[in-house]
């Protein structure tokens, strides 16, 4: 699939550039389908997003060895990143271009320390009505098959969910863990040229590289 967009080759890293922040270097973890660099608007330190190399929809639609490489990569952030720490997977499906309240419609799955408790379900009952569904391979690809999009998160590998979703606020987990600790300002678009965003950029990478 062709397309414009600033997690695939052409534009990779564009806004890394422009800013001034690392671009190649900021990759801490790669291999033949997904690479591992810090958010370009991070949350909080420590989040990361992880990428595929060629452009699928979702996590839904790619193919097992992409799916595969995705798990290694969670294993390596668990394990080499933040180990004894918590941690959040999520993901915006939008197995569908423009649904679930993806901004960029690149498979990308963000990662994000978890200090305290979220009530991720409670937060997500506030705007969606379906229930949750537990997530592992085969329900995740059938939301593919079925042209569902869904938003997944994982907080271990025994708390996988995700839920049918068409359209939500976009950016609805940055809204999430930035509401849970009180951020004023969450919408990357808006942030990753500020001064504070950069910073978090920064001990993120360096995070990631120690």
């Amino acid at each position: 699939m062709n397309c414009d967009c600033f997690f695939c080759e052409d534009r990779r890293f564009e806004l890394n550039e422009k800013i001034g922040v690392a671009s190649d270097e900021s990759i801490i973890y790669q291999d033949d389908y997904v690479f591992i660099t810090p958010d370009i608007a991070p949350v909080l330190e420590g989040h990361f997003l992880i990428v595929t190399k060629v452009h699928w929809n979702s996590f839904a639609n790619v193919d097992d060895d992409t799916y595969n490489s995705l798990e290694r990569a969670k294993d390596y952030l668990r394990h080499s990143i933040f180990s004894n720490e918590k941690v959040m997977f999520f993901e915006h499906g939008a197995v569908r271009e423009n649904t679930a309240g993806a901004c960029i419609d690149h498979a990308h799955m963000h990662v994000i320390p978890i200090p305290t408790d979220i009530d991720i379900d409670g937060f997500i009952s506030v705007f969606i009505s379906s229930d949750k569904i537990k997530a592992n391979k085969i329900s995740i690809q059938k939301c593919a098959r079925d042209n569902q999009p869904y938003i997944f998160y994982e907080t271990d590998r025994d708390s996988s969910w995700y839920y049918p979703v068409d359209m939500l606020p976009h950016q609805f987990f940055r809204m999430m863990v930035s509401y849970r600790f009180s951020i004023t300002h969450y919408r990357w678009g808006e942030q990753y040229k500020t001064d504070k965003s950069k910073e978090l950029f920064e001990t993120t990478l360096s995070l990631g590289k120690r």
